[in-house]
């Protein structure tokens, strides 16, 4: 048996097929537009998490163009959280000197430090403190899980749209069924 392009094309569900009722090709329709949508998740996904490494790599680079590491010394005792198993860090407060004066302000230090231990910390222009840089290659790494997390669950949410559609059109041709099914059997007498 031969298979012909007007054969592959009805398994597909396109074409004229007098056997396919219209919620048949509103499902088709549904299908495809998701296996559509799906394939342009892609390059959205990858524009996504480009984006973000792109945005994450400019703060990081102003952040080291701009401002510098400065060694600062806390100024309370660090409690350790007895119920951590992992290296927390924990607001402080701490004291440091840099080219604009003394400054004192609330910076993330290690548990357990003691008063007095010296932490690096990042410091703007101004000296107040900031966020440390991050390195290319965790600024690549968040922008490509960002992107695939997108992907991700973008292609969930689109499925999950397509499944709905095909349950809604599922019960809409079960009833249309049982009510074809009541009309025959009120017209037929035994």
């Amino acid at each position: 048996m031969t298979t012909t392009p007007m054969m592959v094309a009805r398994r597909m569900g396109l074409g004229r097929n007098p056997l396919r009722r219209g919620s048949d090709r509103l499902e088709v329709a549904v299908l495809w537009i998701g296996l559509v949508v799906s394939l342009l998740m892609l390059p959205v996904s990858d524009a996504v998490g480009t984006s973000i490494a792109e945005r994450d790599a400019r703060t990081s680079a102003a952040t080291r163009s701009t401002g510098a590491q400065v060694i600062a010394t806390t100024v309370d005792a660090v409690p350790i959280t007895p119920a951590s198993s992992v290296a927390v860090t924990i607001p402080v407060l701490a004291v440091w000197t840099d080219a604009t004066g003394q400054h004192t302000a609330v910076v993330q230090a290690p548990q357990g430090s003691r008063a007095g231990t010296p932490i690096r910390v990042w410091v703007d222009g101004s000296g107040r403190p900031v966020e440390a840089p991050t390195s290319p290659g965790v600024s690549a790494f968040v922008g490509t899980m960002t992107g695939v997390t997108a992907f991700i669950g973008g292609l969930a949410g689109i499925w999950f749209l397509v499944w709905l559609a095909r349950f809604l059109l599922d019960r809409w041709r079960y009833h249309q069924w049982q009510t074809e099914w009541r009309a025959l059997s009120t017209h037929r007498r035994y």
